[in-house]
């Protein structure tokens, strides 16, 4: 199946369980936010990690987000 839709701009976020279903959609957001798109997808990836530094389920994620223009 395709769709389409026009941009109106922000982020597009695709994410395994493992991330939405152990961390708080605002902590999600406030990542998301991070200016530095490659540091936001790192960010995202750590945030369900355990303090023993385990996951507790696999984290895979796409961020897109409009390339901005250096002019």
């Amino acid at each position: 199946m395709t769709f389409e839709h026009a941009w109106r701009g922000g982020a597009l976020l695709g994410a395994s369980d493992g991330l939405f279903k152990y961390v708080d959609l605002r902590r999600i957001q406030e990542q998301v936010g991070l200016a530095d798109v490659q540091a936001a997808a790192l960010a995202l990836a750590t945030l369900p990690r355990l303090a023993s530094g385990a996951l507790p389920d696999d984290v895979g994620l796409v961020l897109c987000r409009p390339s901005v223009s250096r002019s």
